[in-house]
Protein backbone atom coordinates (compact mmCIF):
# COMPACT_ATOMS: atom_id res chain seq x y z
CA UNK A 1 0.00 0.00 0.00
CA UNK A 2 0.93 3.45 -0.74
CA UNK A 3 0.92 5.82 1.84
CA UNK A 4 1.32 10.27 0.83
CA UNK A 5 2.71 11.76 3.83
CA UNK A 6 2.83 15.12 2.20
CA UNK A 7 0.96 17.12 -0.83
CA UNK A 8 1.81 20.69 -1.94
CA UNK A 9 0.18 21.15 -5.32
CA UNK A 10 -0.65 24.98 -5.47
CA UNK A 11 -1.81 24.60 -8.91
CA UNK A 12 -4.01 21.57 -8.39
CA UNK A 13 -5.39 22.79 -5.48
CA UNK A 14 -6.59 26.38 -6.59
CA UNK A 15 -8.32 24.80 -9.31
CA UNK A 16 -10.14 22.50 -7.07
CA UNK A 17 -11.80 24.61 -4.39
CA UNK A 18 -15.42 25.19 -4.85
CA UNK A 19 -17.57 28.38 -4.57
CA UNK A 20 -18.90 29.56 -1.47
CA UNK A 21 -22.73 28.84 -1.34
CA UNK A 22 -25.64 28.48 0.79
CA UNK A 23 -26.99 25.04 1.52
CA UNK A 24 -29.19 23.72 -1.36
CA UNK A 25 -31.85 21.39 -0.86
CA UNK A 26 -32.05 18.16 -3.13
CA UNK A 27 -33.57 15.14 -3.31
CA UNK A 28 -30.84 12.51 -3.79
CA UNK A 29 -31.18 8.59 -5.35
CA UNK A 30 -28.52 6.91 -4.11
CA UNK A 31 -26.99 4.15 -6.36
CA UNK A 32 -24.10 1.15 -6.29
CA UNK A 33 -21.72 1.38 -8.77
CA UNK A 34 -20.10 -1.95 -9.37
CA UNK A 35 -16.66 -1.27 -11.82
CA UNK A 36 -13.28 -2.86 -12.36
CA UNK A 37 -10.09 -1.96 -10.36
CA UNK A 38 -7.01 -2.68 -10.21
CA UNK A 39 -5.84 -6.00 -8.03
CA UNK A 40 -4.86 -5.58 -4.10
CA UNK A 41 -1.77 -6.82 -6.30
CA UNK A 42 -1.13 -3.46 -7.99
CA UNK A 43 -0.88 -5.50 -11.18
CA UNK A 44 -2.44 -3.51 -13.79
CA UNK A 45 -3.74 -6.59 -15.74
CA UNK A 46 -5.38 -8.04 -13.55
CA UNK A 47 -8.50 -6.70 -12.55
CA UNK A 48 -11.38 -7.18 -10.02
CA UNK A 49 -14.74 -5.65 -9.71
CA UNK A 50 -15.31 -3.22 -6.38
CA UNK A 51 -18.37 -1.16 -5.57
CA UNK A 52 -19.01 2.85 -4.34
CA UNK A 53 -21.94 4.73 -3.94
CA UNK A 54 -23.03 7.25 -6.52
CA UNK A 55 -25.55 10.30 -5.87
CA UNK A 56 -27.92 11.66 -8.43
CA UNK A 57 -28.98 14.69 -6.98
CA UNK A 58 -32.69 16.54 -8.32
CA UNK A 59 -33.17 20.23 -8.08
CA UNK A 60 -35.83 21.88 -9.64
CA UNK A 61 -35.12 20.64 -13.38
CA UNK A 62 -31.41 20.15 -13.19
CA UNK A 63 -29.72 16.86 -11.96
CA UNK A 64 -25.88 16.02 -11.01
CA UNK A 65 -24.40 12.40 -10.85
CA UNK A 66 -21.63 11.84 -9.42
CA UNK A 67 -19.83 9.84 -6.83
CA UNK A 68 -20.22 10.12 -3.06
CA UNK A 69 -16.76 10.29 -2.30
CA UNK A 70 -16.06 13.46 -4.99
CA UNK A 71 -18.88 15.21 -3.89
CA UNK A 72 -18.00 14.97 -0.28
CA UNK A 73 -14.33 16.00 -1.24
CA UNK A 74 -15.17 19.12 -2.72
CA UNK A 75 -17.75 20.20 0.53
CA UNK A 76 -14.93 19.77 2.86
CA UNK A 77 -13.08 21.51 0.22
CA UNK A 78 -15.80 24.15 0.67
CA UNK A 79 -15.13 24.23 4.58
CA UNK A 80 -11.43 24.75 4.15
CA UNK A 81 -11.81 27.57 2.11
CA UNK A 82 -14.34 29.67 3.73
CA UNK A 83 -16.08 28.24 6.35
CA UNK A 84 -15.18 27.40 10.49
CA UNK A 85 -12.25 25.20 9.01
CA UNK A 86 -10.54 27.43 6.79
CA UNK A 87 -7.41 28.01 9.15
CA UNK A 88 -6.76 24.67 9.66
CA UNK A 89 -2.94 23.66 9.34
CA UNK A 90 -2.20 21.46 6.33
CA UNK A 91 -1.65 18.43 7.59
CA UNK A 92 -5.60 18.03 9.44
CA UNK A 93 -6.72 18.89 5.70
CA UNK A 94 -5.01 16.62 4.37
CA UNK A 95 -6.11 13.82 6.67
CA UNK A 96 -9.85 15.29 6.14
CA UNK A 97 -9.68 14.60 2.83
CA UNK A 98 -8.06 11.00 2.72
CA UNK A 99 -11.23 9.77 3.92
CA UNK A 100 -13.07 10.31 0.66
CA UNK A 101 -11.82 8.39 -2.29
CA UNK A 102 -13.33 7.36 -5.10
CA UNK A 103 -12.43 6.02 -8.86
CA UNK A 104 -15.06 7.59 -11.16
CA UNK A 105 -13.40 10.37 -13.00
CA UNK A 106 -16.54 11.95 -14.46
CA UNK A 107 -19.70 14.30 -13.01
CA UNK A 108 -22.63 14.83 -15.13
CA UNK A 109 -24.87 17.68 -15.00
CA UNK A 110 -28.69 17.53 -17.03
CA UNK A 111 -30.75 20.18 -17.74
CA UNK A 112 -33.70 20.00 -20.19
CA UNK A 113 -31.77 18.71 -23.12
CA UNK A 114 -28.78 19.65 -22.40
CA UNK A 115 -26.08 17.66 -20.44
CA UNK A 116 -22.65 18.37 -19.53
CA UNK A 117 -20.27 15.95 -18.68
CA UNK A 118 -17.59 16.98 -16.47
CA UNK A 119 -14.16 15.30 -16.17
CA UNK A 120 -10.47 15.19 -15.41
CA UNK A 121 -7.11 14.62 -17.57
CA UNK A 122 -4.26 14.72 -15.36
CA UNK A 123 -4.66 18.26 -13.65
CA UNK A 124 -7.23 20.18 -15.83
CA UNK A 125 -10.76 19.49 -15.77
CA UNK A 126 -13.03 19.31 -19.11
CA UNK A 127 -16.45 19.96 -19.46
CA UNK A 128 -18.09 17.68 -22.94
CA UNK A 129 -21.24 19.45 -23.96
CA UNK A 130 -24.01 16.72 -25.63
CA UNK A 131 -27.56 16.40 -25.50
CA UNK A 132 -29.62 14.10 -23.72
CA UNK A 133 -30.81 11.77 -26.21
CA UNK A 134 -27.69 10.15 -27.00
CA UNK A 135 -28.91 6.85 -27.05
CA UNK A 136 -31.90 4.97 -29.16
CA UNK A 137 -32.95 2.44 -26.88
CA UNK A 138 -34.80 -0.57 -28.19
CA UNK A 139 -37.73 -1.06 -25.07
CA UNK A 140 -39.47 -4.26 -24.44
CA UNK A 141 -43.14 -4.33 -23.69
CA UNK A 142 -42.57 -7.08 -20.74
CA UNK A 143 -43.09 -6.12 -17.34
CA UNK A 144 -40.65 -7.14 -14.67
CA UNK A 145 -40.09 -6.50 -11.52
CA UNK A 146 -37.15 -5.01 -9.28
CA UNK A 147 -37.20 -4.36 -5.30
CA UNK A 148 -41.23 -4.31 -5.45
CA UNK A 149 -41.35 -2.26 -8.12
CA UNK A 150 -42.78 -2.82 -11.68
CA UNK A 151 -40.39 -2.17 -14.63
CA UNK A 152 -39.38 -2.32 -18.18
CA UNK A 153 -36.21 -3.30 -19.68
CA UNK A 154 -34.46 -1.28 -22.65
CA UNK A 155 -30.60 -2.12 -24.78
CA UNK A 156 -29.02 0.48 -26.17
CA UNK A 157 -25.41 1.75 -27.44
CA UNK A 158 -23.67 4.23 -25.68
CA UNK A 159 -20.34 4.91 -26.46
CA UNK A 160 -19.14 1.80 -27.34
CA UNK A 161 -20.96 -0.16 -24.71
CA UNK A 162 -24.15 -1.86 -24.96
CA UNK A 163 -26.15 -0.96 -22.50
CA UNK A 164 -29.28 -2.63 -20.59
CA UNK A 165 -31.27 -0.53 -18.41
CA UNK A 166 -34.60 -1.18 -16.15
CA UNK A 167 -36.84 1.80 -16.09
CA UNK A 168 -40.21 2.17 -13.73
CA UNK A 169 -42.41 4.96 -13.72
CA UNK A 170 -43.57 4.03 -9.97
CA UNK A 171 -40.70 6.62 -9.46
CA UNK A 172 -42.77 9.93 -11.09
CA UNK A 173 -39.39 11.31 -12.89
CA UNK A 174 -37.46 10.95 -16.03
CA UNK A 175 -33.95 10.62 -15.11
CA UNK A 176 -31.49 8.11 -14.22
CA UNK A 177 -27.51 7.81 -12.76
CA UNK A 178 -24.73 8.75 -15.38
CA UNK A 179 -25.97 9.69 -19.25
CA UNK A 180 -29.39 7.59 -19.03
CA UNK A 181 -32.26 10.36 -19.76
CA UNK A 182 -33.94 9.49 -22.51
CA UNK A 183 -36.02 6.77 -21.51
CA UNK A 184 -39.82 6.85 -20.51
CA UNK A 185 -39.14 6.47 -17.10
CA UNK A 186 -36.57 6.39 -14.11
CA UNK A 187 -34.16 4.50 -14.38
CA UNK A 188 -33.45 1.82 -11.39
CA UNK A 189 -30.55 -0.88 -12.59
CA UNK A 190 -28.04 -0.56 -15.34
CA UNK A 191 -25.68 -2.84 -16.53
CA UNK A 192 -23.63 -3.27 -19.74
CA UNK A 193 -22.87 -6.00 -21.89
CA UNK A 194 -18.94 -7.05 -20.96
CA UNK A 195 -19.94 -6.76 -16.80
CA UNK A 196 -17.54 -4.23 -16.52
CA UNK A 197 -19.85 -1.85 -14.49
CA UNK A 198 -23.43 -1.95 -13.54
CA UNK A 199 -25.72 0.97 -11.49
CA UNK A 200 -28.23 -0.21 -8.92
CA UNK A 201 -30.58 1.53 -6.71
CA UNK A 202 -30.57 1.68 -3.53
CA UNK A 203 -32.93 4.64 -1.83
CA UNK A 204 -34.18 7.97 -2.42
CA UNK A 205 -33.90 10.86 0.65
CA UNK A 206 -34.19 14.47 1.29
CA UNK A 207 -30.41 16.01 1.72
CA UNK A 208 -28.43 19.28 1.48
CA UNK A 209 -25.46 20.22 -0.47
CA UNK A 210 -23.35 22.98 -0.04
CA UNK A 211 -22.73 23.82 -3.66
CA UNK A 212 -23.89 22.69 -6.86
CA UNK A 213 -21.66 22.53 -9.27
CA UNK A 214 -18.29 23.63 -8.40
CA UNK A 215 -15.63 26.09 -9.09
CA UNK A 216 -13.65 23.25 -10.83
CA UNK A 217 -16.56 22.49 -13.25
CA UNK A 218 -17.94 26.47 -13.68
CA UNK A 219 -14.07 27.00 -15.08
CA UNK A 220 -13.98 23.76 -16.93
CA UNK A 221 -12.33 23.76 -20.28
CA UNK A 222 -15.25 22.89 -22.65
CA UNK A 223 -13.96 20.36 -25.63
CA UNK A 224 -15.92 18.04 -27.97
CA UNK A 225 -16.10 14.25 -27.94
CA UNK A 226 -12.89 14.14 -30.39
CA UNK A 227 -10.85 16.38 -28.46
CA UNK A 228 -11.64 14.91 -25.56
CA UNK A 229 -10.66 11.41 -26.77
CA UNK A 230 -7.04 13.22 -28.14
CA UNK A 231 -6.34 14.87 -24.72
CA UNK A 232 -6.56 11.39 -22.66
CA UNK A 233 -4.26 9.45 -24.82
CA UNK A 234 -2.12 12.02 -24.81
CA UNK A 235 -1.77 12.52 -21.65
CA UNK A 236 -2.03 8.98 -20.56
CA UNK A 237 1.96 9.21 -21.82
CA UNK A 238 2.83 11.80 -19.53
CA UNK A 239 3.99 12.20 -15.76
CA UNK A 240 2.39 13.78 -13.16
CA UNK A 241 5.26 16.05 -12.96
CA UNK A 242 5.28 16.90 -16.57
CA UNK A 243 1.82 18.28 -16.30
CA UNK A 244 2.43 20.31 -13.23
CA UNK A 245 5.16 21.55 -15.12
CA UNK A 246 3.58 22.34 -18.39
CA UNK A 247 0.92 24.37 -16.94
CA UNK A 248 3.73 26.58 -14.16
CA UNK A 249 2.64 24.54 -11.12
CA UNK A 250 4.45 23.39 -8.34
CA UNK A 251 4.21 20.16 -7.14
CA UNK A 252 6.68 18.24 -4.15
CA UNK A 253 5.07 14.78 -2.82
CA UNK A 254 6.63 12.82 -0.30
CA UNK A 255 4.97 8.98 -0.84
CA UNK A 256 6.22 6.10 1.10
CA UNK A 257 5.07 2.39 0.56
CA UNK A 258 4.22 -0.15 2.97
CA UNK A 259 7.97 -0.93 3.84
CA UNK A 260 8.33 3.08 4.71
CA UNK A 261 10.67 3.13 2.02
CA UNK A 262 10.39 6.83 0.10
CA UNK A 263 8.88 6.12 -4.01
CA UNK A 264 8.14 9.99 -4.37
CA UNK A 265 10.54 10.28 -8.26
CA UNK A 266 9.08 7.16 -8.91
CA UNK A 267 5.48 8.01 -8.37
CA UNK A 268 5.82 11.43 -9.80
CA UNK A 269 8.13 10.27 -13.12
CA UNK A 270 5.55 7.18 -13.83
CA UNK A 271 3.69 7.74 -16.79
CA UNK A 272 -0.41 8.67 -16.26
CA UNK A 273 -1.16 5.71 -18.14
CA UNK A 274 -4.92 4.91 -19.75
CA UNK A 275 -7.99 4.16 -17.56
CA UNK A 276 -8.44 0.66 -16.76
CA UNK A 277 -12.08 -0.14 -18.51
CA UNK A 278 -12.83 3.10 -19.27
CA UNK A 279 -17.20 3.88 -18.40
CA UNK A 280 -16.49 5.69 -22.45
CA UNK A 281 -14.29 3.88 -24.74
CA UNK A 282 -11.17 6.11 -26.31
Amino acid sequence: MIKVLCISATLLCSAIIANAQEKIDVMRYEYQLTSPSTSATGDEESLQSSTEIIYLDIKGTESRCGSEGNLKREETLLEFSTGAKKDADFSVRMQALSQYRSRVKWLVYKNGSQLNTYGNSGIEAYNLGETNNLVKWNISNEIEDYNGMKVQKAIGELSGRTWTVWFTQEIPLIDGPYKFKNLPGFVVKAEDSTGDYKFEFLKSEKATTAYWLSGRHEKAMNVDKKQWDKIRTVNANKSFSQLMNERGGTATFKMVDEKGKDITDDMTKKKMGKEDKPIEFY
